[in-house]
Order: structure tokens, then sequence, then C-alpha cells
């Protein structure tokens, strides 16, 4: 058993129709308990119906002595599908090149 450190970092994808536009990765932080990816991230995007658009958050987790091994462990969704991050998308849509910041949980 491998006691190497791990890190976590967040992957985030622009998608429209099922197809991905754009994505960025956050920093690698250490994994601990409660890990806050406190960054912020800008996108510029192509003139597209934003109805139809989403943007998919992936948490990945690896080595920390940089092995390219990484292990996905778990996504949220925030755009076009009615979910608890619906609030989130409509504040964004209500402040275009504003920041919008908001808390999201995900359970690992």
């Amino acid at each position: 058993m491998c006691m190497c450190p791990t890190v976590l970092y967040a992957r985030i994808s622009i998608q429209c129709n099922q197809s991905k536009l754009r994505y960025q990765k956050t920093s690698a932080v250490p994994r601990c308990p409660v890990t806050v990816f406190n960054e912020v991230l800008m996108f510029s995007l192509p003139d597209f119906p934003l109805e139809q658009s989403k943007i998919l958050v992936s948490v990945y987790e690896t080595q920390s002595t940089g092995r390219s091994t990484k292990c996905l462990l778990g996504q949220l969704s925030v755009g076009k599908d009615r979910s608890s991050e619906d609030e989130h998308w409509t504040l964004m849509l209500r402040s275009v090149r504003q920041p919008v910041a908001m808390w999201h949980g995900l359970l690992l």
C-alpha cells in the first residue's frame, strides 16, 4: 500500500449540447476532510444559446509525486438542468462579466 500523500484538483468544463467547448483546471490542493478550491475561473465563450449549456465540475484525486494516474471522485452540474445548483446558474446569467461565488458540496 502506497502512503504517498494525495492531492485534489477540479476540472471545470463548459458544455453545449453534450459537446465540451472549453475547460480549465484548478491548482492541486492537499486532500483534507473539507477541501476548498478558492479560485476564480473565467471563460471566453462564443455566441451560442446559454439555455442549452451547462458547467460540469469534476473533482479528481492524484498522487502529489506528479504521477499521471488520476481518479475521478465526483461531479456536479450547474446549468440548464433543474437541480439544487439552479440558483447559481440563474445568478451567473444575470451577472455577465461579474464573478458569482457560491459554495457547492460534493460528498466523496
